[in-house]
């Protein structure tokens, strides 16, 4: 497959960091995930993972480094120590691409958003997926701060779309309920209304693996009226001590991924299911899609600013996104159904009612939408990078 970025790739050399857990080197094809990763794909970088970066001494970082033109750096402050340690050892190389809310920042203590304030102000530029967030961080600094979202490889995802009458009278929830910035409750609660009033015949709820037992029995309670059974507490959660451990755990998902290759089909996903509803377990993006094309809806009442992955997901299957205005790509694809406040649940069960019961409707959605995607594609990302280089030719300077 032919990489993007061939005139950046022949100027710069350039490094591309992230807290994800995927193989370091270079990508010679995109990663089949919705996610800022695939950025070093379209650049020609070489993917480093915090898990890598993070076991190395300064002397040592800077030596890794010390080749690269350009260091990608997510500003991600669930690990900002390993943030400001990548930084440093980019010896003023780095550019921040924006990672998780807006607001995380205030996760951190006063000295914490003192350093955050310079880790931005250090930085040779900016780059966004929040457009309207863009004057915030100008506020911050002089360097470039540019509206860049990551690219949408729409073929994977278009591989899964089924045709409208092959769909289940079925509406998916992708956020669960433990999240305390994805609003679940809202979801759940306008699903139970659609419920009711003969709407839909059936519900997927997406929980997280690591909290599943607990939200199960909080989703069946709110959707069923089941009566709510208190969990004893977990002693040990292998999944919860991976995730936020320094153990660097990529061996075993690798092994994990050989286990279960080939076993994708929406049969194979696990699922707990009683009566209308179906409790699904967070697994990979080609898997979450597979089972996704077979709704007619996706509700997401996100109270959460943010790209929007389920705004692209949807676009590309052909399915109608009813969700706030609060996440990047929410209103520019699908603005039709975008609400504007997190907990009104009323006019979200009159927009799914339109869209089931008109079919006209529906289609103009999903089409306006699939146009509009067009603009985040790895073509669409490209030319705006270039844009954004032009614009800027410092980015493209090396510092150091």
């Amino acid at each position: 497959m032919h990489t993007g970025s061939d005139k950046i790739g022949k100027l710069m050399r350039i490094a591309f960091t992230s807290r994800r857990p995927f193989n370091d080197g270079p990508l010679n094809q995109p990663i089949p995930e919705n996610d800022q990763a695939n950025m070093a794909y379209l650049l020609g970088a070489d993917y480093f993972s915090f898990f890598s970066l993070k076991k190395l001494s300064t002397t040592q970082l800077a030596a890794k480094l010390q080749p690269y033109d350009l260091v990608f750096i997510p500003l991600d402050l669930r690990d900002f120590e390993t943030v400001q340690h990548i930084a440093g050892g980019s010896n003023g190389r780095y550019i921040l691409y924006s990672e998780g809310g807006i607001a995380d920042y205030q996760l951190l203590n006063a000295t914490g958003q003192a350093a955050y304030l310079q880790i931005i102000r250090h930085a040779k530029a900016i780059f966004l997926y929040w457009e309207k967030y863009v004057p915030f961080f100008q506020s911050i600094t002089d360097k470039p701060v540019a509206y860049l979202p990551y690219p949408f490889f729409e073929e994977m995802a278009r591989h899964y779309r089924l045709p409208l009458e092959k769909r289940a009278n079925r509406i998916s929830l992708p956020s669960g309920i433990a999240s305390s910035t994805r609003n679940g409750l809202s979801s759940l609660l306008t699903a139970r209304h659609m419920l009711r009033q003969h709407l839909i015949s059936e519900i997927d709820c997406w929980l997280a693996p690591v909290t599943f037992s607990e939200e199960a029995a909080a989703v069946r309670h709110i959707l069923l009226d089941e009566p709510f059974q208190v969990l004893p507490p977990v002693r040990f959660n292998w999944r919860k001590w991976l995730q936020n451990s320094r153990f660097d755990y990529r061996p075993l998902l690798n092994m994990r991924r050989k286990l279960k290759s080939g076993t994708s089909s929406e049969s194979n996903i696990p699922t707990v299911q009683q009566g209308p509803l179906a409790l699904l377990r967070r697994q990979n993006w080609p898997t979450y899609l597979q089972r996704l094309s077979h709704s007619l809806l996706v509700l997401d009442l996100n109270n959460r600013p943010t790209v929007g992955r389920n705004a692209l997901d949807c676009a590309a299957l052909g399915i109608p996104c009813i969700s706030t205005d609060y996440s990047d790509m929410q209103p520019k694809l699908f603005p039709q159904t975008t609400l504007t406040d997190s907990w009104n649940i009323p006019t979200a069960v009159d927009l799914a009612r339109r869209l089931l019961e008109d079919t006209s409707f529906y289609r103009e959605v999903t089409q306006e939408a699939a146009v509009q995607l067009k603009a985040f594609l790895p073509e669409a990302f490209k030319a705006r990078f270039a844009k954004i280089t032009t614009d800027f030719p410092e980015i493209l300077e090396r510092s150091a």
